[in-house]
């Protein structure tokens, strides 16, 4: 039986955390996939960007938003690439204004990925 990983760690000059995930059944997969935006907008999230894309070939999903915590006051900004196929799910997050970091991580992570 195929398992999925998980991999999870932090980037501490960015204040980024970094998530990766793979998950081994497609529809899992897909219904993750599907259902994030409507599960980022029902915890108050606000979807900046939902698009489709192609890593090396590869049909992809980009989903970012920004989500503002009530008590605090603070940003936190959200990237995700989900990747069609191998089933992978990348996600860099943390305070919005370090965004521009995320995005530097975020296409690190899509450069050196290697999918069979």
């Amino acid at each position: 039986m195929p398992s999925g990983a998980t991999y999870n760690f932090v980037v501490p000059t960015a204040s980024a955390f970094v998530n990766i995930m793979s998950v081994p059944q497609d529809q899992m997969f897909q219904m993750q996939m599907r259902n994030f935006p409507t599960m980022l907008q029902q915890m108050g999230a606000k979807i900046d960007t939902n698009q489709q894309t192609d890593l090396r070939g590869k049909p992809a999903q980009f989903i970012a938003a920004t989500m503002k915590d009530q008590q605090s006051g603070s940003s936190m900004h959200s990237m995700n690439v989900f990747v069609q196929g191998p089933n992978v799910w990348f996600q860099v997050m943390g305070p919005e204004q370090n965004t521009p970091q995320f995005a530097e991580i975020m296409n690190m992570l899509l450069k050196s990925a290697q999918f069979q």
